[in-house]
C-alpha cells in the first residue's frame, strides 16, 4: 500500500505555522527551514516534513518513535535502519508525501504554468520529444512527461546525477541500467502534474505493471489545531 498525504500552502497562517510546530521538529531541520528568504519556499519545506510526521503517526504509529532520517550520498533521505520508504515533493501552493513499507519509489509534482517547451528539448529522448509536440495540449504533456522523469529518478536514489535523457519512459514504464520503473499519474488537482514511479525488484523484473494500491488523503494543517485528514 503507497499511502499518499497531501496539502496546500497558506501565507495568512505562515508565521503562526512556524511557532507552532517548528519547535517539535530537530534543530538541523529548524534550522533548515529559517534559512529560507522567501515564505512560501520556508512553509513547503516545513509542511512536507509534517506530511510525514502525520502519515507516520497515522499509519504506521509502532514505528513513530523509532525512525531517524539520513541521507544518501546523492542527498536522498531514509530512514535509517527501517524498510519504511517515504519521498517528498512540492511545487507552487501544494505538497505532496507518499509513503510505504514496500519497494523503492519517487514523487514529483509540478505546477502546469505557461512554459517554453522547446528550452526542455535537450532533456528527452527523440520519442518523449515527438509524444510532446504532437500532443494537442502541448503543456499538459510537458509537464506530464516532465514529471515522470523527476519521480523515476528520485526511486532511483541518485536523482540529477542520472541525465535526464539516459532513460525513455514508454507505457508508464521505463529502465535504467538493471532496474524496472512503472509509473502511476496521481490526480490531485486540475492545475498540477503529478507522477509517482516505484522501482521493481528483482523477482518483478517482468511485471511491468502498477500493482500497489494507493491511498489518497488531503491534510489540513492549521496553527489553531492539530492536523486533522480533510
Amino acid at each position: 500500500m503507497i499511502h499518499i498525504f497531501y496539502t496546500y500552502t497558506s501565507e495568512e497562517n505562515h508565521n503562526a505555522l512556524l511557532r507552532k510546530y517548528l519547535p517539535v521538529l530537530p534543530q538541523s531541520y529548524r534550522e533548515k527551514i529559517l534559512r529560507f528568504r522567501n515564505w512560501k519556499d520556508a512553509q513547503l519545506s516545513l509542511l512536507g516534513r509534517l506530511l510525514l510526521e502525520h502519515g507516520i503517526k497515522t499509519k504506521f504509529p509502532q514505528y513513530a518513535d523509532m525512525l531517524e532520517i539520513a541521507y544518501t550520498q546523492f542527498r536522498k533521505p531514509y530512514f535509517k535502519d527501517h524498510d519504511l520508504k517515504f519521498n517528498i515533493s512540492h511545487s507552487k501552493d501544494m505538497a505532496i508525501c507518499v509513503l510505504s513499507d514496500g519497494a523503492d519509489m519517487g514523487v514529483d509534482i509540478e505546477e502546469i504554468a505557461p512554459v517554453n517547451i522547446n528550452d526542455f528539448k535537450d532533456y528527452m529522448t527523440p520519442y518523449e520529444w515527438q509524444e510532446v509536440v504532437n500532443s494537442s495540449k502541448k503543456e499538459d504533456a510537458f509537464y506530464k512527461y516532465w514529471t515522470k522523469k523527476e519521480a523515476v529518478i528520485k526511486a532511483d536514489g541518485r536523482g540529477l546525477s542520472i541525465p535526464l535523457k539516459s532513460f525513455e519512459i514508454k507505457e508508464e514504464m521505463t529502465q535504467i541500467e538493471n532496474n524496472s520503473y512503472v509509473l502511476k499519474e496521481i490526480f490531485l488537482d486540475m492545475n498540477y502534474a503529478c507522477y509517482v514511479a516505484l522501482k521493481k525488484n528483482a523477482s518483478q523484473q517482468n511485471e511491468p505493471t502498477f500493482d500497489e494500491k494507493v491511498q489518497l488523503k488531503e491534510v489540513c494543517i492549521a496553527p489553531e489545531a492539530s492536523m486533522a485528514l480533510v
